[in-house]
């Protein structure tokens, strides 16, 4: 698992007992974590000042991340494992998708769940604003949750893979990224589409024609919401 802090200046590998924190300018690791349970999440916060972890235990910690870690809060997810984990904009409240199938709002301060959601089967989760998050669920479909709405279940679907609107070149697209990300070991930001395209034009027999970008700006709002969320650094 490899987590990427929103300034691209951190970057952690998590192996699942440890964690190596890399400087990205240096390309010097400057910490590590050693946990005795299993890690099966992380992420770090929009300022890059906290780090967020889901163990194999259930248990969940947040360290104060400053060149060294220090504990900061640890929760008890309460019937499931973090498999997916996002901090807040205002770097308060932490969002988690458990194994038993439900999402989770934590407010970090006061260590209390603020909202829960009953939802399928997640693979990654993210906050839109202070009142709205995206679920990515297993079948590549994203949902979109109200934290406001007085009923449990307000869902806006956002986009499928599996829509019709995704023409040949847009599923090639698709196809590339997923493929950069198992190759290379890490996600595309909106900078390298170059590099994208120069290991897939010498290795892959990418047509010199084919732009990326182009058919990246191509896409609805809908089908990008849905590509960022799955192949894009945050």
């Amino acid at each position: 698992h490899i987590c990427v802090s929103q300034n691209n200046e951190k970057c952690a590998f998590v192996n699942d007992f440890s964690i190596k924190f890399v400087d990205l300018v240096s390309g010097k690791i400057t910490n590590v974590f050693v946990s005795e349970e299993k890690i099966k999440s992380c992420c770090f916060s929009k300022d890059g000042k906290m780090f967020a972890c889901g163990f194999e235990n259930g248990k969940m910690s947040i360290f104060s991340f400053n060149g060294s870690y220090k504990i900061l809060n640890t929760f008890i997810a309460h019937g499931g494992v973090a498999t997916s984990l996002e901090f807040s904009a205002d770097n308060n409240k932490l969002l988690v998708a458990l194994t038993n199938r439900t999402l989770k709002v934590w407010d970090i301060k006061f260590q209390k769940v603020i909202k829960s959601f009953l939802n399928r089967k997640t693979v990654r989760v993210m906050f839109v604003n202070s009142q709205s998050i995206f679920n990515l669920l297993s079948d590549g479909r994203v949902e979109k949750w109200c934290l406001a709405s007085k009923y449990e279940r307000s869902i806006e679907r956002m986009a499928s893979f599996h829509d019709e609107y995704w023409n040949a070149d847009k599923l090639f697209l698709l196809y590339i990224l997923y493929s950069f990300k198992s190759i290379c070991g890490n996600k595309v930001t909106l900078t390298n589409f170059r590099d994208v395209e120069r290991v897939f034009t010498k290795n892959y027999f990418l047509p010199k024609n084919f732009e990326l970008k182009k058919i990246y700006n191509s896409l609805t709002k809908e089908q990008s919401f849905l590509v960022n969320l799955c192949f894009f650094t945050r």
